[in-house]
């Protein structure tokens, strides 16, 4: 179903629509999603989470709810278990994953919002496999990590000869 999301900071926001899915398990509706779903393994996948959150006050009579997008969702196939995935440092808000297998390669940003840094993790590990820093200049859009999840993917195993 597609529906309006706010988009943007300090009083700029704009509305953009996006497609929410519904992530129904044996018959009901257990999360709502966004996006395609990345495949980790044939009973494994992992897809965005949305969630709506209700913006209305108190005083409000009609109630005003909004659409927001959450981390990311760990489904097992077979099972129907459902589990959040924790990668560290990673903003809901203005971070862009990309998968490959059971890396996710995307940007984040430390707890006050100063650093930023290019991470690739892997799946059920605490610590990121790569954590550099990153500085966003506008020449270079592209970050290391993507980079190096998609040319080398075999590299990722033994960062030291990175």
């Amino acid at each position: 179903m597609p529906v309006q999301r706010m988009v943007g900071t300090n009083g700029d926001d704009k509305q953009v629509s996006i497609k929410v899915r519904a992530l129904v398990v044996d018959g009901r509706v257990r999360e709502y999603v966004v996006g395609r779903p990345y495949e980790i393994t044939e009973r494994l996948f992992v897809v965005r989470r949305v969630f709506r959150v209700n913006d209305a006050l108190a005083e409000d009579a009609a109630p005003k709810s909004q659409w927001q997008r959450g981390g990311w969702l760990l489904v097992h196939s077979l099972t129907g278990s459902i589990s959040p995935v924790n990668l560290s440092e990673f903003d809901v808000v203005y971070s862009v994953s990309s998968w490959h297998r059971d890396y996710v390669a995307y940007r984040g940003a430390s707890d006050d919002g100063k650093k930023r840094f290019a991470i690739v993790a892997q799946l059920n590990r605490k610590k990121p496999v790569l954590k550099k820093p990153h500085f966003a200049s506008p020449a270079r859009r592209r970050w290391p990590g993507l980079r190096l999840l998609r040319a080398r993917p075999a590299a990722i195993a033994n960062p030291s000869q990175l």
